[in-house]
């Protein structure tokens, strides 16, 4: 990426403001004195500025800049961002190169040389304060090089994007207000030979088959080897579904921006929790007439799929609602032993719950009307 010679700006320091000042005052006086003298003075004058504008413009020529933007950022956290310059001239260096990023903070950074054909790393610590897909398109490099008179800059274009995954807070049955939480999508089954199998039953041992397996007190008992049997523990499986829906008299309130940041931080931090439990999660984001359902299991050893969908959600808004035909997520439930449900208002839960009377399921509700929940969750 070379930089572009347009959107320039050059402006005069405390120093050059003196300096043309002070031309301005010879300038005066060789005119009214016709002293050659002062003439001399003034030209020798004007050529250090015609030399500062040669010297400064040699130093920004065929200069490259690269940003090493992460595709993943976490909202809030500071992160090193690495820039990489590179003077593209084969015989001259580059003095005094500053350079100001336009990420949030507006990092600027200094580089006092470059000599010709040599590559440099600059890092900066930036953070990102929201969530969500950002853009950055542009950053300003300049130099007051070499006399420090003037401040030349110019704009670069260089477009990055990357995803501000949400923040992600510590979940508990005590700032959740749900006592049964740390159990319930837990495996309730003692008699594992591993995570993936319970013990069944015995039967009479076979030859060829494994004697690790024998259970050497049933054989002294029976006065033949018998076989521990095992049979696969059916996987628990759990869906967090994250309901995006708001009446459009809410629309742009600050209540429901708090509430739906708060949502989308507890699925976030849900999800994150039954992760490392090691529990198989899946994602379902509720929209208006239909759910955009992603499945991103656990076992891909990976949640940035899951928070990337959550780094992106919006709240869905609708008209009217009078007998909650908006929600529909019946396919979205099968085949998962226990659901979690994140709700925005009273209304949204109790419908919700209407959906799931007669199903065999086991679901835990969230209501971001809940003060505490709320406060607790909110990220900014």
């Amino acid at each position: 990426m070379h930089l572009s010679v347009q959107s320039r700006r050059l402006t005069f320091t405390k120093e050059g403001k003196i300096y043309s000042s002070l031309c301005i005052a010879v300038g005066i006086a060789a005119i009214n004195t016709g002293s050659n003298l002062l003439f001399l003075v003034l030209g020798m004058m004007l050529s250090i500025i015609v030399t500062s504008g040669i010297m400064s413009e040699t130093g920004f020529r065929q200069i490259s800049i690269r940003r090493n933007l992460p595709n993943h950022i976490k909202c809030m956290e500071t992160i090193p961002l690495r820039y990489e310059i590179r003077n593209g001239k084969k015989l001259f260096p580059s003095f005094c190169i500053f350079l100001r990023d336009s990420v949030p903070g507006k990092p600027e950074m200094f580089i006092p040389k470059i000599g010709p054909g040599e590559r440099i790393s600059a890092i900066s610590e930036v953070s990102f304060p929201r969530r969500g897909r950002i853009n950055i398109t542009s950053f300003t490099i300049g130099t007051s090089y070499p006399f420090g008179f003037f401040e030349k800059e110019k704009k670069a274009i260089q477009e990055s994007a990357a995803i501000v995954l949400p923040v992600i807070k510590k979940v508990s049955s005590k700032n959740l207000n749900i006592a049964e939480y740390g159990s319930f999508s837990s495996p309730r089954i003692n008699n594992l030979r591993n995570e993936a199998e319970l013990f069944r039953g015995l039967r009479e041992y076979r030859t060829g088959e494994n004697p690790k397996l024998i259970h050497w007190k049933s054989a002294a008992k029976y006065q033949v080897p018998m076989l521990k049997e095992y049979e696969s523990l059916p996987s628990s499986r759990v869906i967090v579904i994250l309901d995006t829906l708001l009446p459009s008299g809410m629309k742009e309130t600050e209540e429901s921006g708090i509430a739906f940041e708060s949502a989308v931080c507890l699925c976030a931090s849900l999800v994150a929790d039954l992760f490392q439990r090691k529990i198989d999660v899946s994602l379902s984001l509720l929209k208006r007439s239909e759910t955009a359902f992603n499945v991103n299991s656990s076992l891909d050893k990976t949640i940035s799929g899951i928070l990337e969908d959550l780094a992106l959600a919006e709240p869905d808004y609708y008209d009217t609602d009078p007998q909650g035909s908006n929600y529909s997520f019946e396919n979205s439930i099968s085949n998962f032993s226990s659901l979690y449900i994140i709700c925005l208002t009273s209304h949204s839960e109790n419908i919700l719950r209407k959906k799931l009377t007669g199903r065999n399921v086991s679901a835990l509700f969230f209501n971001m009307g809940n003060t505490d929940l709320r406060t607790h969750f909110y990220p900014y």
